[in-house]
């Protein structure tokens, strides 16, 4: 039994506590410069909603896939199509936001994967059902430069 609401980590939901259970898939192939990644995650709860000390809190349950999909360009760059979605149970859809990302990128390894500049487009789209059903969105660019020991 979980003491918290997001399972080992999260806000506290003492004194109460619930059953999770958590599933997850995923493969990868690569063949002559080009590389597959699929991954798969599903939670489930005993129930929607904990009460704690300090009030109720929702215990996220629901459904999240990744795919994507690169390929070398030249000896040291990559290209990059991601998805992304995630999905909240039905027991707790108007109280969780229900997000889904299309990315594409460009990874430059200067020296291997131990030192990279990363650089992607994102557009995400957000279904919020809070109290009115509404959505976002955002387009998001992003830079990171990963140095590894």
């Amino acid at each position: 039994r979980a003491p918290r609401a997001d399972g080992t980590i999260g806000r506290s939901i003492a004194p109460d506590s619930v059953d999770l259970e958590t599933l997850f898939a995923d493969a990868m192939a690569k063949y002559k410069g080009l590389s597959l990644y699929a991954e798969w995650m599903r939670r489930n709860a005993d129930r929607a909603f904990a009460t704690a000390t300090s009030g109720p809190r929702m215990i996220y349950a629901g459904e999240g896939t990744l795919l994507q999909a690169g390929y070398m360009v030249g000896p040291k760059t990559e290209t990059v199509l991601r998805y992304a979605r995630i999905t909240p149970k039905r027991a707790i859809e108007s109280s969780a936001d229900r997000t889904q990302q299309s990315t594409l990128g460009m990874n430059h390894y200067l020296r291997g994967h131990r030192f990279k500049i990363q650089y992607d487009l994102t557009y995400e789209r957000t279904i919020r059902r809070h109290r009115t059903e509404s959505s976002t969105k955002d387009l998001l660019a992003r830079f990171q430069i990963e140095i590894g020991i």
